[in-house]
C-alpha cells in the first residue's frame, strides 16, 4: 500500500509536470514581458524525500524539479515542488512544519568545470501552502528574477529546500537539491 501510495503520487507528479501544470499564481505571473516558460522539462530529475512527522501525523513526500530555462535574451531557474501523504487516512490533522521555504538560484560559469557564481535568488515562504493541503500533484513553483542570457556562460538552476517539523525539537533541516544541467 505505502509503495502503490508513493508510486501513484510520483506518477501524477511527473504528468503535471509534463503537460505543464501550473498553479493560479504562476500562471498570473507570466506577462508578455516575461515570457520565459513556467515548468521544468519533462527531463529534468523529480528529486523526492519521505519525512516522517512526529505522533499521529502522517508521513509526507515531498518532491522538486529544478531547472534552468532560457527564453530569448532572458534565463531564470525555476523550482517546482509537489507533496502528499504517504498514508491514506490522516490521524492527525495538526499543524505539520513550523517553516518551509525554498531558496531558488540561478548560477553561471565560465566553463564546464569552472566554479558557479550565484547571478540571483529568490526564496520562497511556502509553509501556509504546504500546512494546508496534504497534497499538491500540480506544484508551486519558486522562480529567481530573470538575468540577460550571455552565451559565454553556462547557467543552471540550483537549490535548497529548509524545513522545521512542528513538535519535533530538532530545528531547521536543510534539503540540498541537486543543480540543473548546464545550459549554454
Amino acid at each position: 500500500m505505502i509503495k502503490r501510495s508513493a508510486a501513484r503520487f510520483l506518477a501524477v507528479a511527473m504528468a503535471a509536470s509534463a503537460f505543464g501544470g501550473i498553479n493560479a499564481a504562476a500562471a498570473s505571473s507570466a506577462t508578455a514581458a516575461d515570457p520565459v516558460q513556467h515548468m521544468c522539462p519533462d527531463s529534468t530529475p523529480l528529486q523526492s524525500r519521505w519525512i516522517d512527522l512526529p505522533g499521529l501525523k502522517p508521513t509526507m513526500i515531498h518532491s522538486a524539479h529544478v531547472c534552468s530555462r532560457r527564453s530569448g535574451a532572458s534565463i531564470k531557474s525555476m523550482v517546482r515542488l509537489y507533496w502528499q501523504i504517504e498514508e491514506d487516512v490522516i490521524q492527525d490533522r495538526s499543524k505539520r512544519y513550523t517553516s518551509f521555504k525554498v531558496t531558488n538560484r540561478l548560477e553561471r560559469r565560465s566553463g564546464a568545470s569552472g566554479a558557479d557564481s550565484v547571478v540571483t535568488t529568490k526564496a520562497c515562504d511556502v509553509t501556509n501552502e504546504v500546512n494546508g493541503d496534504y497534497g499538491n500533484s500540480v506544484g508551486l513553483e519558486c522562480a529567481s528574477p530573470s538575468a540577460t542570457f550571455d552565451p559565454a556562460y553556462k547557467w543552471s538552476g540550483d537549490a535548497a529546500i529548509v524545513y522545521d517539523i512542528e513538535g519535533d525539537n530538532k530545528g531547521p533541516i536543510t534539503w540540498k537539491l541537486t543543480g540543473s544541467a548546464l545550459t549554454s
